[in-house]
């Protein structure tokens, strides 16, 4: 037995190297849990506990190593690691490693503090403080007889200390760590000869799988670490892909312990469950495989998608553009099955992003139709204060013209009653005439004509007096009506100006709406004047009845004057009528005499017309009889010379055809023979073929399926590019205008969002770069087994030589085309970004000159309307009834010069560039019950940040956000940190 001890012992000691173990029973710390990017990363590094990690896990692994040998090592790992506050990474963990009849266990914690220098760079330091135990595990020593030199072996309790640090920058991390840099036995002292002490370079990166589909969330990565120890340096690398929803899958190497693979699935939402297998190499080769069992459970995580928001960010940057590593040269099967995959993944992902547009439209379509719904209540309340207006004006216009109408009826009524008291004074003065005159003698008949005359005179200068009179007066109420008139439209006008002026210092909305009251105000105008017209010939209507009552009663009595005066002049009149009567007699004797004579001549005159009339009806007869006998003829010739030239074209025609029918008939009988020959000669060269030529050949279809692929993606990538170029377009029309005075609201791009869009052309731009490698290397292989088989034939005019020269030559001339289009496109890119940034940075210079003050009082004036009219109404609100912004914000992200608010650490519940949606997330929210809240808005990116809580410490800000509860509204709250 004691033979069978020093044999194992001996088997140990030559590994002694790998699993540093000393003399005197004490082993080094080393817990060999470091085959996965995804759990106990910081054994690999003490800063893995913060760096690039997004989920926080509670892991048990297990590792037996080299089975089917006795006594092989194996080990146990108990942890937990996850993010502590914002900037801290946590982890702890305890472990057993037995190794033949060496045991050793202990307990491991980690502490990790990050430190942002800006946005795009940190430094992340890290310390591993590790208590081990180890010692000679005597439940597993059988010996015959007690043996002194294993009762020397003591047990050993010892403390591990291990730094290290790390820089991030983009998606790329490089550190150091220092192993066992402190390694302090209670026992004995410093233990200063441990083999496992060494320094530690690493080389991480880490890219992130942003789509919808089977990797939503998903995350890559790739680490490469040197180890220099005092005896030995160890070369290691792992590859790691892993899906929130699925699973993981991971591949490694290292010089020591050899090759790894790994993979895992998810079970039961947030349980894992892993098995990873290692292969040693040279001299390790015949020790047989090592196995690892993981079994994990998710506590917090952004990537498990039932979570509604990440510990922290995975990253704030924009992804760069990859360079994809070299790619291990794979057979002809895996890259058909790696096409088969690729093509399925894109059909599933095109799928999924119709779904992801239909979605989008309906949810711009319910956007729409909630605005035209509120347009048109806007418009209604706009219509009901414009027809209160127009009630009030039509009311005040009534008014002012019943006042007028019965002050023009009490002028009417003086002047009638003076002009009666006049013709009634007249009258009797008139009746005392006749009476003096009746008492007069015949002798003074001329003498009373002479009187009548003057009389008449007078009468008819009183009349023209009246009537000018009459005249003045209409005159002056037509003025006094026009004046009012006058008054009303300048009124009217003035109003207009001042809403006009008023209209024009709104913005654009307002400005419409201006528009639209002014056109009211222009017809209201109108019909008023329309009405005044009416109202003013109403008037003139009733001044003219008035004139013509006057004016006939002017005639009656002139009538009556007239026929007093015919009756004393009757028989003169009587005498002067038959001397007239005689005279007319006569005179119509002569004018029925010229009657006659008139009558006789206009009846030869048309007679001789009738006769000219039938003479030109005869000639226009014969005219026509011989411009049709002239048509017929002309017709006929015409028929006949058409169908001598469709006779000539259709014999020339069935020529045409008949030579087209032999032609065609020739070539398809040559096209026949060629492609006889041609069948026939790649027959032959099929025959001629060997096992490397149909492997060109299969090769040849990769490429071209991997062309057809890049040719799509480039395609994409053109699309958007173009949706770039529309974005700069609008952005600049948006300066333009606003530079002229005209403000419009910003557009979206057609991406959801702006970060979006950048994360999607940079994984376009890899998925390029990445096709591009692998066309360069289909093209190389082609080429090299091409030229092998020119050497086995060398015959340049060999017709498979041939082809495959001819084909190589076209697979280089269009990868040259698509990579020309492609650096185009890279550059197009880059220029459009550049305009970008300066139209961004006009908009912010201009919005420097707007009038923020107007602004910022016309919010707070908004705010307090929304507060003063909504409360309150114990309503059930869900996260989902809430729209928090077009897009998710980061956690911790800076804001800086914003006017109008304190500098501190703001709990933001949304974010939003519409007033509109800000001001219904604000109702929603009182209505919720939170009746505390606030908003501010950036310039810089036009948008308003809702929030209800201000601190001034960020550990505050981060406490308010651990106990933030479940409020339906706090369902996408960040903490936002606002600088001047």
């Amino acid at each position: 037995m004691k033979r069978r001890l020093l044999g194992v012992l001996l088997i140990f000691s030559s590994f002694g190297v790998v699993y540093a173990q000393t003399s005197d029973g004490v082993t080094s710390f080393d817990v060999p849990a470091k085959n996965s990017l995804l759990f106990n990363k910081f054994l690999i590094s003490p800063t893995f506990s913060f760096v690039r990690e997004d989920e926080s896990f509670a892991t048990f692994w297990t590792k037996r190593q080299w089975m089917g040998i006795e006594d092989a090592p194996t080990s146990y790992f108990f942890s937990y690691s996850g993010k502590f506050r914002d900037q801290n990474g946590l982890a702890f963990g305890a472990f057993q490693r037995n190794i033949g009849v060496l045991t050793s266990f202990g307990l491991v914690g980690n502490f990790t503090r990050n430190v942002e220098i800006n946005r795009d760079n940190n430094f992340t330091f890290g310390l591993n403080l590790a208590y081990v135990n180890s010692g000679l595990n005597e439940g597993k020593v059988i010996t015959n007889e007690p043996d002194p030199s294993l009762q020397n072996i003591a047990k050993n309790s010892l403390i591990s200390v291990n730094p290290g640090i790390n820089y991030g920058t983009g998606m790329v991390d490089l550190g150091l760590t220092a192993n066992n840099i402190f390694y302090y036995n209670f026992n004995s002292g410093m233990v200063s000869d441990d083999p496992m002490k060494s320094i530690t370079a690493h080389l991480m990166y880490t890219g992130y799988i942003y789509n919808n589909g089977f990797f939503e969330n998903g995350k890559f990565s790739t680490l490469v670490k040197g180890e220099m120890a005092k005896e030995k340096t160890i070369l290691s690398g792992m590859v790691s892909l892993y899906a929130p929803k699925a699973g993981w899958a991971q591949l490694g190497y290292n010089s020591v312990n050899g090759v790894s693979a790994g993979v895992g699935f998810v079970v039961a939402k947030k349980f894992y469950i892993g098995y990873t297998a290692e292969k040693g190499l040279a001299n390790y080769t015949d020790l047989g495989l090592s196995h690892e069992f993981t079994v994990a459970y998710k506590i917090k995580g952004y990537g498990d998608y039932e979570d509604t928001k990440p510990i922290v960010r995975a990253t704030k940057k924009t992804n760069p553009a990859v360079k994809a590593t070299p790619v291990k040269k794979k057979s002809l099967a895996e890259l058909q099955k790696e096409r088969e995959a690729a093509l399925a993944l894109k059909a599933q992902q095109e799928k999924e992003r119709l779904e992801n547009e239909r979605l989008r439209r309906e949810k711009e379509l319910a956007e729409a139709k909630a605005k035209a719904e509120e347009a048109a209540r806007i418009k209604a309340e706009q219509e009901k204060a414009l027809a209160e207006a127009r009630a009030k004006a039509e009311a005040d216009a009534r008014a002012r013209a019943e006042a007028d109408k019965n002050k023009a009826v009490s002028e009417a009524e003086r002047l009638r009653r003076e002009k009666e008291a006049a013709e009634k004074a007249r009258l009797e003065a008139d009746a005392r005439a006749k009476a003096d005159a009746a008492r007069k003698a015949e002798q003074d008949r001329i003498a009373e004509q002479a009187r009548l005359k003057a009389e008449a005179d007078a009468k008819a200068k009183d009349a023209a007096e009246a009537e000018r009179l009459r005249r003045e007066k209409a005159a002056a109420d037509a003025k006094a009506k026009a004046d009012e008139a006058a008054r009303l439209k300048a009124e009217a006008d003035a109003k207009a100006r001042e809403a006009a002026e008023a209209e024009r210092l709104r913005k654009a909305k307002e400005a419409l709406d201006a528009k639209a009251k002014a056109d009211e105000a222009a017809r209201l105008k109108a019909e008023n004047d329309a009405r005044l017209a009416a109202e003013a010939k109403a008037k003139a209507d009733e001044a003219a009845r008035l004139k013509a009552e006057a004016d006939a009663k002017a005639k009656e009595e002139a009538a009556r004057l007239k026929a007093e005066n015919e009756a004393r002049l009757a028989a003169e009149a009587k005498a002067k009528a038959d001397e007239a009567a005689r005279l007319k007699a006569e005179a119509d004797a002569k004018a029925k005499e010229a009657a006659e004579a008139e009558r006789l001549r206009k009846e030869k005159e048309a007679a001789e017309a009738k006769a000219k009339a039938d003479e030109a009806a005869r000639l226009k007869a014969e005219a026509d009889a011989r411009a049709k006998e002239e048509a017929a003829r002309l017709k006929a010739e015409n028929e006949a010379r058409l169908a001598a030239e469709a006779k000539a074209k259709a014999d020339e025609a069935a020529r045409l055809k008949a030579e087209a029918e032999a032609k065609a008939k020739a070539e398809a009988e040559a096209e026949r023979l060629r492609k006889e020959k041609e069948d026939a000669d790649r027959a032959k060269a099929d025959a001629a073929k060997t096992a490397e030529d149909k492997e060109i050949d299969n090769l040849t279809q990769v490429i071209d399926d991997s062309k057809k692929i890049q040719t799509e993606n480039v395609d994409k990538f053109k699309s958007m590019v173009d949706a770039k170029q529309r974005e700069l377009l609008e952005l600049r029309k948006e300066n333009d205008l606003s530079e002229q005075g005209v403000v419009t609201q910003p557009k979206e791009v057609e991406f959801q969002s702006s970060a979006a869009a950048n994360r999607a052309i940079e994984n376009l731009k890899a998925e390029i770069a990445q096709s591009t490698q692998e066309q360069d290397r289909f093209i190389k292989e082609f080429e090299t087994l091409a030229a092998s088989r020119l050497k086995t034939v060398p015959n340049k005019n060999d017709l498979v030589n041939k082809n495959y020269a001819e084909a190589l030559a076209k697979l280089k001339a269009e990868k040259a085309v698509t990579d020309r289009q492609n650096a185009a496109l890279l550059s197009q890119l880059d220029q459009i970004k550049a305009d970008i940034e300066v139209e961004k940075k006009r908009r912010i210079k201009r919005a420097q000159f707007d009038s923020n003050q107007d602004k910022y009082l016309k919010d707070r004036a908004s705010l307090k309307q929304i507060k003063e009219t909504t409360s309150p109404t114990g309503q059930t609100f869900k996260p989902e009834d809430f729209n928090y912004g077009d897009e998710d914000q980061a956690n911790m992200q800076i804001v800086k010069n914003v006017e109008n608010i304190e500098p501190g650490f703001y709990l933001v519940l949304a974010v939003h560039k519409d007033p509109a949606k800000r001001d219904e997330f604000l109702r929603k929210a009182i209505q919720a019950g939170q009746t505390n809240i606030d908003f501010f808005y950036n310039v810089a990116t036009s948008s308003y940040y809702i929030y209800y809580q201000k601190f001034d410490e960020i550990g505050d800000a981060n406490t308010a956000m651990e106990t933030k509860g479940s409020k339906p509204f706090n369902g996408k709250m960040v903490v936002v940190k606002v600088e001047k």
